[in-house]
């Protein structure tokens, strides 16, 4: 007779419980057992794959991206199933014997400091306006987690050289903007040349052309095959397609920032996400963001574990240039305030003031404490 698979294992099972040698074999019988039931749901998974790519109407990267899933599950020995209260239990205290290191760091002291670094299977937003130095601080997450492991930036507003262009000019105290021009002198390429060894053995990915959260997972999972990846960066969210269909621009951003969060558990590494704030932000007198102005989705704030939004206080704007883009005061060094409003993994509503270095692509400590 035709019987289900989950009613044949009940009747093994029954038959080895009768058994005195199931006392003896009992590990190897639920091992036996347990990898029978994963070829099945493997089988499941593959015949659903097959019928699904018959459906022309579907986008193929939806449906590679769905499936895919699945079969990382099956892969992770989960297949989807539950978990108990003991099980959960008993891993939470395997957690809890020593410390729970963070997986990356922001590469801002006071910053680390205030959100505890980036976990492993966290999302991380940070939200700000243009010019305020949100791509700087992905660059100095990258640079400052890179010694600890791998970093794949994804940036889609510069090339690859651009960003090393930055991290030398933050290696270097050389001008940004001049070595992006090629300003400098032969006394400032000399300088280049001798920090440009260092910058070359930093342990950076790029993969500008990853525009879908679909084909950054791909880059991803490659180098956690290859080596100990420790963080992803996509520098900046709006900019990216979820690959998939939308009804509004507002769902697709959804879509992107929900697979973003769950690449981030899959592959056990934190991702650090930018996200642009809307116009609005700077209305108020305090000019302080909100997470209501994260740009096209409130999933952003629903998805995301921690939530820094970046914003020049009150006073440091010059009102002559429309990008709001924060005045350099002596040195080039501007104020540059960071709110966590939103901690899961500690206490959110803390803002610190940093002075922003932007021609050298760094930030330094201000007077401002923590409040």
């Amino acid at each position: 007779a035709d019987r289900g698979t989950g009613e044949k294992h009940t009747d093994y099972l029954i038959q080895a419980l009768r058994n005195d040698s199931y006392a003896r074999n009992w590990r190897h019988i639920m091992q036996a057992t347990a990898d029978c039931a994963r070829r099945a749901r493997a089988g499941d998974a593959a015949r659903g794959l097959l019928a699904a790519l018959q459906d022309t109407r579907e986008s193929l990267d939806d449906i590679l991206q769905g499936h895919a899933a699945a079969l990382r599950g099956i892969a992770k020995g989960g297949g989807g199933s539950a978990v108990t209260s003991a099980q959960a239990a008993v891993s939470c205290l395997d957690g809890l014997k020593g410390p729970r290191a963070a997986a990356a760091m922001f590469g801002v002291e006071m910053l680390d400091h205030v959100v505890g670094g980036m976990l492993a299977g966290t999302l991380c937003v940070v939200g700000a306006r243009p010019g305020t130095g949100k791509s700087a601080l992905a660059m100095s997450a990258a640079v400052c987690t890179q010694a600890k492991g791998s970093v794949l930036f994804c940036s889609y507003e510069m090339r690859a050289e651009e960003i090393a262009g930055r991290a030398l000019a933050a290696a270097s105290g050389l001008d940004a903007s001049a070595i992006a021009r090629g300003d400098l002198s032969d006394a400032d390429y000399a300088l280049l040349a001798r920090h440009a060894d260092r910058v070359a053995g930093m342990n950076l990915f790029f993969a500008g052309a990853a525009a879908t959260p679909a084909r950054v997972r791909t880059e991803a999972e490659r180098l956690k095959r290859d080596g100990s990846l420790r963080l992803v960066v996509v520098d900046y969210l709006q900019l990216m397609s979820s690959g998939m269909r939308a009804e509004s621009r507002r769902v697709e951003v959804g879509q992107i920032s929900r697979a973003l969060k769950a690449l981030a558990m899959d592959l056990d590494v934190p991702v650090l996400a930018l996200s642009q704030l809307n116009r609005q932000s700077e209305a108020t007198p305090s000019r302080a963001p909100g997470l209501s102005d994260l740009r096209e989705s409130g999933d952003i704030e629903q998805d995301a574990d921690v939530v820094v939004l970046m914003y020049a206080p009150p006073g440091e704007r010059d009102a002559a240039d429309p990008r709001g883009t924060p005045c350099a005061k002596d040195g080039g060094q501007v104020p540059v305030r960071f709110h966590v409003a939103k901690n899961r993994q500690g206490r959110a509503g803390r803002s610190i003031q940093i002075l922003f270095d932007g021609a050298h692509m760094r930030f330094l400590e201000d007077a401002g404490a923590v409040r």
